[in-house]
């Protein structure tokens, strides 16, 4: 009932912090920010010469959880000459109906955001939620026996990255500034193995002038939210995430780059959790922050 409407999920926000026995990556959730999706035009153009049409899906735990990401997102996909394609029928991708066994409000989510996106006039269509590009690249898959949709769905495959991951591959602005900090990063399952972006964090990092990168030990390892896995297992999914934990401290960084929401709830109450001071960001908003160091001339 709830995951189909944007509307109800927003008001849904506030039980989540009435539940008696929420896992602990729940008391680490922020503030809650202004959706950005119900505020987005149809198109934002991009900083200077366009260089790329590039279709935006908002993730719904991203959009309800890091709003400011997303925006962060945006900004530096249009200061990289992006011509940014919003897609207000959206809705949720459907994996958390998939993954909850029902198929078929899982297809009808699908159904709806084929019919929402037009990928044939696109260079590529970006989340910064890893699980929501995962799942969407997948459509295929989930419509099988459907012929007219599993067509659709295998246009817009070949154009599902996660945003940090279509920003590896393009030649990024110059004139960014210096951003000096020590970083690290985790991948998310959904974005390695999912989409085959692992490298992309790194990436993105080392692009960011004065940005320190110090890997942790076996960065693609389950941070232990997993969905809901966090809720079911939740002494095996602390346990997991103490061992994450201890591998970011031991590199002495004070930011955490990740690219998607779960990860980063889940990271957020871990460094809580285990006193480890440090920040956890998506790289594009370093990338921002070096580009607002140096304003566009």
């Amino acid at each position: 009932h709830i995951l189909p409407s944007p509307a109800r999920q927003r008001r849904a926000l506030g039980l989540l912090r009435l539940l008696p026995h929420r896992p602990g990556s729940l008391t680490a959730l922020p503030r809650f920010t202004r959706p950005l999706r119900p505020s987005l035009p149809p198109e934002l153009p991009a900083y200077g010469q366009t260089r790329y049409q590039v279709g935006y899906f908002t993730g719904c735990a991203q959009d309800m959880f890091f709003s400011p990401a997303c925006r962060a997102s945006i900004e530096v996909l249009r200061h990289n000459g992006c011509r940014v394609v919003t897609f207000p029928d959206q809705v949720c991708c459907g994996k958390p109906l998939a993954a909850y066994g029902l198929p078929q409000s899982a297809r009808d989510l699908a159904h709806r955001n084929l019919a929402a996106i037009e990928p044939s006039r696109l260079d590529a269509v970006v989340t910064d939620c890893a699980t929501c590009g995962s799942f969407l690249k997948g459509y295929s898959e989930l419509l099988e026996g459907e012929p007219e949709w599993v067509e659709k769905a295998a246009a817009l495959a070949g154009k599902v990255m996660e945003v940090g991951q279509f920003l590896a591959t393009v030649a990024l602005r110059e004139g960014r500034g210096e951003v000096r900090l020590r970083a690290t990063y985790h991948i998310p399952c959904h974005l390695g193995r999912g989409l085959g972006g692992g490298e992309a964090l790194s990436r993105l990092l080392r692009a960011v002038p004065g940005v320190e990168v110090v890997p942790a030990d076996d960065p693609g390892s389950c941070c232990g939210g997993a969905g809901d896995y966090l809720f079911r297992h939740p002494a095996l999914s602390h346990q997991i995430l103490a061992r994450k934990i201890d591998s970011i401290a031991a590199t002495g960084a004070t930011v955490v780059a990740t690219a998607c929401p779960g990860c980063r709830l889940q990271l957020l109450y871990g460094l809580r959790r285990h006193r480890v001071r440090a920040e956890v960001v998506y790289p594009q908003e370093l990338l921002l922050r070096s580009y607002q160091a140096v304003p566009p001339g």
